[in-house]
């Protein structure tokens, strides 16, 4: 848990409030980012501390939904 924990910081710290990693445009980072935020933030068959904690950063969130709603379901 506190591996995932720091790796989720490390991610939030490293997004801020920028929209995508790197900038304006989304990279090849940012697809391998919501691979596997995707998997802690929205999805909710399971439940355990790190999907708690990924959601409690809501910059992550926040990133995730837009790239979700951006790529596979505009309707959200």
């Amino acid at each position: 848990m506190r591996i995932g924990d720091r790796d989720l910081q490390a991610l939030s710290d490293f997004l801020g409030s920028k929209r995508y990693f790197l900038g304006d445009q989304p990279t090849t980072l940012d697809a391998v980012a919501y691979g596997m935020l995707v998997q802690l933030i929205r999805i909710p068959l399971f439940t355990a501390p790190i999907f708690d904690k990924a959601k409690s950063y809501q910059n992550l969130v926040d990133y995730t939904e837009r790239l979700h709603r951006a790529y596979f379901n505009a309707s959200g």
